[in-house]
C-alpha cells in the first residue's frame, strides 16, 4: 500500500501503489519486479507533476509482447502515454508523453505481458 506521494523525476520502483488489480510483486528490494496481465492494473495517488512531462521510461519485459498505458486521473483519463514493450529481456523504454502538470493520480494500465521493474518521467 502506498504511503507517501510520489516524486516521478526519480526512478520510482514499479512495486508501491495505492490500489491494483491482478499485479503479482515477484522478489524483494532492487530484484522485485511487478508481473502483470491484460486487464491487470496500478493507481498511485497525488504524483506530483511539478515540473510537467515530456518523456516517460519503463524499464520492463515481456514473453510475447505488450503494452503500457499511462492515464492521469482516472481509467478514462487524459492519456500520457502508450508505451509498447517488446518480447524479449528486461530494457528501458522511453516515449514521449502529452503535456501535463499538476498534482493527479497515476494509472498504469497493462496489455499482454509485462514485467516492470522501475519508471521516472522526464520534466520541462
Amino acid at each position: 500500500s502506498q504511503v507517501h506521494d510520489f516524486n516521478p523525476y526519480e526512478k520510482v520502483s514499479a512495486q508501491p501503489m495505492y490500489r491494483e488489480a491482478g499485479i503479482e510483486v515477484q522478489g524483494y528490494g532492487p530484484d522485485a519486479v511487478t508481473v502483470a496481465e491484460g486487464g491487470d492494473w496500478m493507481q498511485l495517488k497525488n504524483v506530483a507533476f511539478s515540473k510537467g512531462s515530456t518523456a516517460f521510461t519503463l524499464c520492463a519485459a515481456s514473453q510475447n509482447g505488450g503494452a503500457v498505458r499511462i492515464v492521469t486521473g482516472g481509467f478514462d483519463g487524459e492519456v500520457l502515454c502508450d508505451v509498447k514493450i517488446e518480447a524479449g529481456e528486461m530494457k528501458e523504454y522511453t516515449v514521449e508523453t502529452a503535456a501535463f502538470e499538476g498534482v493527479s493520480d497515476l494509472y498504469i494500465l497493462f496489455a499482454g505481458d509485462v514485467n516492470a521493474k522501475w519508471w521516472q518521467v522526464t520534466g520541462k
